[in-house]
């Protein structure tokens, strides 16, 4: 599908705007413990109605579109719920998540998903669409968990383009950090475990010739998740809101520092997470607030 212009990007976005979806499925301790190992914790330590750690919802909800109707690029393709924008590739801008009430192991959850925003634009590298859908998590009627996800569409760029994307910026002073190091054995049971296909994660030809990145890309689900499983390593257990923005790719087999700094005017209230690239450039950043 080829789109001409902006203005027919606009057109076709409009008509996606309050689209809604809705689907229930139940917390299953199998998943949960296979994402514990998947993030070197013990599994054994969750058993039903243990409170799911935060962000640990990303195994619920998988997308079950048969294999045969997958794109070229892993994901299912576009053209029912999220039209065809006619932009082949695609990336994770960021994820917004506001906690009401926790999850338990074995709980049925209700998903309401709604298209809430398309925004068109047109850069140097040519159209693209960001795509805001907002996902909206109960148990019992009771709204546990709101996520809104922001997803870049886009056409055709350059490996060089690519390798040096993302504002760099440095980030010191940190309350606290830790390095890590997501592998092919992580990515592929990160993979597996949220039943995500992109190629861009395990197929380095793929990644490499048709979207133009040197080596497979880290997750950004999985950053997030180390993110915040560093947090509450570090004692930063309550958290109400966490806003991410992806900012460089991060690349498999290299170092990740995930650092944090709590707000010196609001400890209390307000904190900051980094993801840190090799070459200690902001990846990812994500602003917190504490319940």
């Amino acid at each position: 599908m080829t789109i001409a212009n902006i203005s027919n990007l606009a057109d076709l976005g409009a008509g996606a705007v309050g689209r809604r979806l809705f689907a229930e499925e139940v917390v299953s301790l199998s998943l949960v413990r296979r994402l514990a190992a998947t993030l070197n914790e013990n599994p054994a330590i969750y058993a039903e109605g243990s409170i799911l750690p935060p962000g640990w919802h990303q195994i619920l909800f998988a997308p079950l579109e048969p294999t045969n109707e997958l794109g070229p690029d892993g994901h299912p393709r576009l053209g029912d719920f999220v039209p065809d924008f006619g932009l082949p590739r695609r990336l994770f801008g960021g994820r917004e998540l506001q906690f009401h009430q926790p999850l338990h192991i074995g709980q049925k959850v209700t998903r309401e998903t709604e298209i809430v925003s398309v925004d068109p634009k047109e850069g140097r590298s040519g159209l693209m669409m960001a795509v805001t859908v907002e996902h909206r998590l109960s148990v019992d009627g009771a709204l546990a968990l709101v996520e809104r996800q922001t997803i870049i569409y886009r056409g055709n760029t350059t490996v060089e383009k690519k390798s040096q994307s993302g504002e760099a910026e440095l980030e010191t002073g940190f309350d606290w950090e830790a390095t890590t190091t997501p592998d092919h054995p992580m990515l592929f049971r990160y993979s597996a475990v949220t039943f995500n296909a992109h190629r861009i994660h395990y197929d380095e030809d793929y990644t490499r010739d048709a979207e133009g990145y040197p080596a497979c890309l880290t997750n950004g689900g999985l950053t997030a998740l180390l993110m915040l499983g560093h947090a509450r390593s570090n004692g930063w257990e309550k958290i109400a809101r966490f806003s991410i923005r992806n900012l460089r790719p991060l690349f498999v087999g290299q170092p990740i520092t995930i650092a944090g700094r709590r707000n010196p005017e609001t400890p209390d209230v307000e904190g900051t997470l980094f993801a840190l690239d090799r070459s200690g450039q902001v990846a990812a950043r994500a602003n917190v607030s504490f319940s």
